[in-house]
């Protein structure tokens, strides 16, 4: 995509080599953000489920595992 003269230019934040030692931090953290999407797919019924009856009193055995997905880093 060419840029036009028009558009702000914007100075390199990371050099070529940090950038590149800063890959298997960030490899890490998509693998924790794939995970947490797994788990919030596979509990996402039961959670769903869940909130239909909170006015039972809600609860799952799935809650756990999701609330635990959602505040993991």
């Amino acid at each position: 995509m060419a840029f036009s003269e028009d558009q702000p230019k914007h100075e390199r934040i990371f050099s070529l080599k940090e950038a590149t030692g800063l890959i298997p931090q960030l490899e890490t953290h998509l693998v924790a953000a794939k995970e947490g999407k797994t788990v919030l797919l596979e509990t996402k019924d039961e959670i769903k489920k869940a909130c239909a009856n909170s006015h039972l009193g809600g609860g799952s055995v799935m809650g756990p595992r999701y609330i635990h997905s959602l505040t993991a880093n």
